[in-house]
């Protein structure tokens, strides 16, 4: 017995987008664009905080995305240190762009800005070292993150006892959706990013790739915050300076070049929806790495395995809280680049509510344009989610922390 939402969810669209895999202009396309000179001028900030994505978009439109990862695989050596098939590249990218919905908000334009305030934070010390797959993964992910958004939340997918729902049995409805449906894009013919990789370098792409998307559920923001204080509390106990220290001697950079099909049970990855299964080895490291102690001194119980002894496990936990980040960053940009998006995101949230109203559902206060406004809406999330998580996580990346913008913004 199949149930009915598993046609209704997987059955062939007739809009899908036309594959372009055999259109041999297409990279021909893209350097166009990126050869243009206002484009080139704009990927010169690429990498700043301040970049303005829509002015990027308003030169580029759909080849924005593919454009904008081009340039940053292209600065990381990324293209040269795994050969990736430009080619591919640009197809998944277009593909994924199109796959993004018109919303007000949950467009392809905020995957691209995802996908650059990641980047932003993968030049900090603390992500040094990285190997380039992980990296990749973190990249893709960022950019995908949101893909095929219907422009509604989870509690009203849920409320609505929606397709969706249904399928994903009310957990992590979206973000599931859109690891899911980033994945099937890949393996699109002509969208394979993966060309020629091992199995086992595809399943730690994907492992990296569901966990970072997954960790965007706002629903999980709370035991995300406690997890990445966890993990800073446990980075100081072990005597780290996080101005100085990154993955840099890791000795883990060559795993994913181990192409044991055959050994399975030691690359075998779970994929926790839940940060508490991510953070389960950081409660275990108040004595991991500590420096040897002294004659005379108080001798410290045996040492533990440590996640800062397991790269790929650190990488694991680092780069989904990352994303994250990346995600809610809106509030602490410029105030004209954060104009924007505000506008953006409460005209989403007002029709989410007059959908609601026409459903004869709960309507969600923010949603509700009868009752709520952009500052006070703002200027709520600013103080109770922005303020609070980007206190914590400028102790994390403290050579990188742009100033509290958000404080500005609030006024």
């Amino acid at each position: 017995f199949i149930p009915f939402f598993f046609f209704f969810f997987f059955k062939k669209k007739k809009n899908i987008p036309k594959l372009c895999f055999n259109d041999i202009s297409l990279v021909t396309k893209l350097q166009k664009r990126r050869a243009n000179g206002n484009v080139l001028a704009k990927l010169q900030k690429v990498e700043e905080w301040d970049f303005d994505v829509f002015d990027m978009a308003q030169l580029c439109g759909n080849y924005t995305m593919a454009v904008v990862f081009g340039a940053i695989v292209e600065k990381k050596g990324l293209s040269q240190q795994y050969g990736l098939n430009v080619e591919n590249i640009g197809n998944f990218f277009m593909q994924i762009a199109q796959e993004y919905k018109n919303n007000p908000y949950h467009n392809h334009v905020h995957g691209i800005d995802v996908l650059i305030n990641t980047n932003y934070f993968l030049k900090c010390n603390i992500f040094e070292g990285l190997n380039g797959l992980d990296v990749l993964a973190c990249l893709v992910s960022a950019a995908c993150h949101d893909v095929g958004h219907p422009g509604n939340n989870n509690p009203f997918e849920i409320n609505l006892e929606s397709p969706l729902a249904i399928c994903y049995n009310d957990v992590s409805v979206l973000e599931n959706m859109h690891a899911a449906k980033t994945w099937e894009v890949l393996k699109r013919p002509g969208c394979n990013i993966l060309e020629g990789r091992s199995l086992v370098e595809r399943r730690r792409f994907r492992f990296i790739l569901i966990e970072a998307i997954l960790a965007t559920d706002m629903s999980k923001h709370k035991r995300q915050q406690d997890m990445l204080t966890e993990l800073i509390d446990a980075l100081n106990e072990a005597g780290v300076e996080l101005e100085m220290w990154g993955l840099t001697d890791s000795d883990n950079d060559n795993d994913n070049d181990n192409d044991n099909d055959g050994d399975d049970n030691d690359d075998d990855q779970d994929h926790p929806n839940d940060p508490d299964d991510r953070s389960k080895n950081l409660q275990q490291n108040k004595y991991a790495s500590s420096p040897p102690s002294q004659a005379g001194q108080q001798q410290q119980p045996p040492r533990e395995p440590s996640v800062f002894d397991n790269k790929q496990e650190l990488a694991a936990v680092l780069i989904p809280l990352a994303v994250h980040t990346a995600d809610l960053s809106n509030p602490s940009k410029p105030l004209r680049l954060y104009k924007k998006w505000a506008d953006c995101v409460m005209k989403e949230f007002w029709m989410q509510g007059d959908k609601e109203k026409e459903c004869g559902l709960p309507v969600t206060q923010v949603c509700d344009r009868t009752k709520t406004d952009l500052p006070t809406c703002q200027t709520g999330f600013i103080n109770h989610v922005i303020k609070p998580w980007f206190e914590i996580w400028a102790r994390l990346l403290p050579e990188k922390f742009a100033g509290p913008l958000f404080l500005k913004n609030v006024n």
